[in-house]
């Protein structure tokens, strides 16, 4: 009895204690033990609106990109469009009901703002940043040579850094440019805010590559600790501009403590360790770390130097940090996995409270009678320290539960229809009886297509309009078709060779006015985008495929899906395309058990796909041309036109040139094909083939290599996306030679093309696979276009047809 009264007094006086030092406290800092504890995002959002309406906090600072969330600020002055923050926030936040409720609170609130102070960047600040510094130094006429941009371009803002591994000579260069850019930006004279931004986003974002450079380099350091003091001066940055606005700060529990020096590894938490590796294992199937890297992590913990420490060494009794924990409950772990937490230890605070029936409750740590006790704030690992030191409270949640992800308004679709139940089956072939591959099968009168396969095969469902031509056309041969009603079940469809004229890549002479170059010759293709390729929102249908192959040639997986998409700002080029692609799946089909499993496999696909696509994409020939050497050029026949066919050779492989990331490329070559009329992209072939890696959970290493053809189509005037195929070929290797292989095939096939009366999808295509029925349409697949798988789909090396 006596204990539950001085339990009650103690609760009493962290109420009180908890306004007070609210009163006081000018920076709050919010934490949370992962990523993945929606109990804890539910209670800051109500933490920061009570710290809005009644001691007047109006800015958020998020552990996100710095210039990423700046740029949302400055963008919704104009836009309005709060969304936006979707793509500068994290999505372990922005794709959460909690964080949306908090973007609703901010958008009905005018005064309020959200800001960011991470140096890892994202999306928008690839898409804008060098923009805003050419634009900044050109207003101080200052200059930079094309060059000195790109490298920036390709390693502060692209972070494509593998090149510099081990590479002093290198690495020193990018250092001089830098100090040479941040010198002129030190410069400026009465620098407005946005001037200042763009100096403090190029000291975060060097600060973050030579972060980068140390892991690259093997380097050894604590911890995140380069991170944290970067995270800590962008805080002090925006601090310091904003005045005298009082500061709430979101970030994990880990990043917002103060001094970790008197943490002690116990028998207890090595303990619980071990469990949690052992639970993670049996619940995903694998464990993302060793034990022992785990039990090397949090042994450093006694040497972190945490974003925390430093804010408080700087602002000392005006910060206020709360960390979050629970007894009881989920969190949500890797790739969407709910994890158990473990009960905690009887001598911890969690214990502790859950054993007095607390409720809800922040505990201001200078009060709580004990000195040192267990906690599980950091990562839900109960470990043994003095906790007053570390932070000034801790708020209490009896159980935990996963964050609730948004849901996405889905569009009515009409049941499926069928004109009639024929198909127009045929072979392309050559007047030599040779397969045709890729040929575009297309009606004359509406958009309705479909792609031959490797071996020129095809189906394609019967117009209705009997009247109506069905055209055949490939690249090199001339164009041919049939009337739909003189069509058979199957036909044979033999198409004529065109001239070839092979001309020297020093020159093409176009109708005799001018020499161009074949880097010309893309210059204008890149130049000639908004014109050749629609820019304004539509809708297309695609079938969608993807079938995966075991060393023995078993199929293990294959999956099949109509998907229309929305594209809402048309063919533009972007480092994250997807971003602006939205969908659902109209039809589906999986052979094989465990396709619908993973939401991110299979066709959840797709938009992997569509950001490799030399259009959306800036990772490329078309847009990084200084990263290639342009090789044999030839003039071809296609579809009625005169076409460019120009071979390049990377001389610079990385994920800046090519999409591809760790593991690097170690070459890329191919063949990209432009009318030499309009300039339009009709046709694009690229391999990869990227450096031998070890996998942790794999017993040899492997090499990866990527083949893919893509071909666009005119319609209306317009070029769009007709055909797109991907070979991932997989070696694994013991001593140098290859003992297996692994081949996945992915398929994607325009269908139809819908210009007006556009279907506005809310389902990003990046979320394409989840909460759709997974049911199948037996009477679709037998009456529906479909693309005929390659049965020849193995390659040895990177060479085209």
């Amino acid at each position: 009895m006596k204990k539950n009264i001085l339990f009650s007094i103690f609760i009493f006086l962290c109420f009180q204690l908890n306004a007070q030092n609210f009163n006081q406290s000018k920076y709050i800092l919010l934490g949370e033990p992962t990523h993945g504890d929606g109990t804890v995002f539910d209670e800051k959002v109500k933490i920061i609106k009570k710290l809005h309406k009644e001691n007047q906090f109006k800015t958020i600072l998020f552990e996100a990109g710095f210039y990423d969330n700046y740029k949302v600020w400055e963008l919704l002055k104009t836009t309005k469009d709060f969304g936006l923050y979707n793509h500068s926030i994290f999505p372990i936040w922005s794709e959460t009901n909690a964080f949306q409720e908090l973007v609703d609170y901010v958008q009905k609130n005018p005064d309020m703002k959200i800001l960011g102070i991470d140096c890892q960047e994202g999306e928008l600040f690839q898409n804008y940043y060098l923009n805003d510094l050419k634009e900044i130094l050109e207003e101080n006429n200052i200059s930079f040579t094309e060059e000195e941009f790109q490298i920036i371009d390709k390693t502060l803002i692209y972070k494509d850094l593998e090149y510099l591994k081990n590479n002093k000579t290198e690495i020193q260069k990018l250092h001089s440019i830098c100090n040479k850019f941040l010198k002129a930006l030190a410069s400026f004279k009465n620098k407005d805010f946005k001037g200042k931004i763009i100096e403090q986003a190029f000291k975060s974002s060097k600060a973050e590559v030579d972060y980068m450079l140390t892991i690259i380099n093997g380097e050894k350091f604590p911890i995140q600790n380069p991170r944290d003091e970067q995270m800590a001066e962008n805080f002090i940055f925006l601090q310091k501009e904003l005045k005298d606005e009082k500061l709430i700060l979101w970030a994990a529990n880990y990043h917002i403590t103060n001094d970790l020096s008197t943490f002690k590894m116990s028998d207890i938490s090595l303990d619980y360790m071990k469990k949690m590796h052992v639970q993670e294992k049996n619940i995903t199937g694998h464990n993302e770390s060793s034990l022992d890297q785990n039990l090397k992590n949090i042994n450093e913990l006694k040497d972190a130097v945490s974003t925390g420490k430093i804010l408080k060494d700087y602002y000392k009794d005006e910060l206020f940090s709360i960390a979050f924990t629970t007894y009881s409950g989920n969190y949500l772990g890797q790739h969407d996995t709910a994890l158990p937490i473990l009960t905690p230890p009887i001598n911890s605070l969690e214990s502790d409270l859950f054993s007095k029936n607390s409720p809800t409750i922040l505990v201001d740590l200078k009060e709580y009678p004990k000195n040192e006790f267990y906690s599980s704030t950091l990562g839900y690992l109960p470990l043994l320290m003095k906790w007053k030191n570390v932070y000034d409270g801790i708020f209490y949640i009896p159980k935990m539960h996963p964050p609730e992800k948004i849901t996405y308004k889905k569009v009515l679709q009409e049941e499926f229809k069928t004109e009639n139940n024929y198909k127009i089956k045929g072979k392309i072939m050559s007047l030599e009886n040779i397969p045709i591959s890729y040929a575009d099968v297309y009606y004359k009168s509406n958009k309705k297509s479909v792609v031959a396969n490797e071996n020129g095969e095809f189906y394609i469902s019967k117009s209705s309009a009997l009247d109506d031509y069905l055209i055949f056309s490939a690249m090199g041969y001339q164009n041919d078709s049939i009337q739909v009603k003189n069509s058979k079940s199957e036909n044979n469809i033999h198409l004529k060779p065109s001239s070839e004229k092979i001309i020297s890549i020093e020159e093409v002479i176009l109708k005799g006015k001018k020499l161009l170059s074949a880097k010309e010759i893309l210059e204008k293709a890149k130049d000639n985008v908004m014109q050749n390729y629609i820019q304004t929102p539509y809708n297309q249908k695609f079938y969608v495929s993807e079938q995966r192959y075991n060393d023995k040639d078993n199929l293990k997986y294959n999956e099949e899906a109509l998907i229309e998409i929305f594209n809402k700002n048309g063919l533009n080029s972007s480092n994250s395309p997807e971003n602006n692609i939205f969908g659902e799946i109209l039809q589906y089909k999986s052979q094989t058990e465990n396709s619908a499993k993973n939401k991110e496999s299979g066709i959840g696909n797709l938009w992997t796909q569509l950001n490799r696509d030399i259009i959306l994409s800036k990772a490329n020939v078309l847009y990084r041309t200084s990263s290639y050497d342009l090789s044999e050029k030839k003039i071809v026949d296609y579809d009625g036109k005169k076409v460019y066919k120009i071979s390049f050779i990377n001389n610079s492989p990385g994920v800046y040139s090519t999409g591809y990331g760790y593991p690097a490329p170690e070459s890329s070559t191919g063949i990209i094909y432009i009318d030499s009329k309009t300039f339009a992209v009709i046709r694009y072939e690229h391999c990869i083939v990227r450096k031998t890696h070890q996998y942790k959970n794999s017993r040899y290493p492997s090499q990866t290599f990527h083949k893919i053809i893509q071909t666009y189509k005119e319609a209306d005037g317009k070029y769009f996306l007709n055909f797109y195929k991907q070979i991932d070929k997989n070696n694994y290797l013991n001593e140098g030679k290859v003992i297996s292989t692994f081949y996945g095939n992915f398929y994607l096939m325009s269908e139809d093309i819908t210009l007006h009366n556009i279907k506005k999808y809310a389902q990003p295509i990046i979320k394409i696979k989840s909460d759709f029925p997974q049911k199948t349409n037996n009477e679709f697949w037998k009456k529906n276009n479909f693309y005929i798988e390659d049965k020849d789909y193995k390659f040895e090396n990177c060479n085209f047809k």
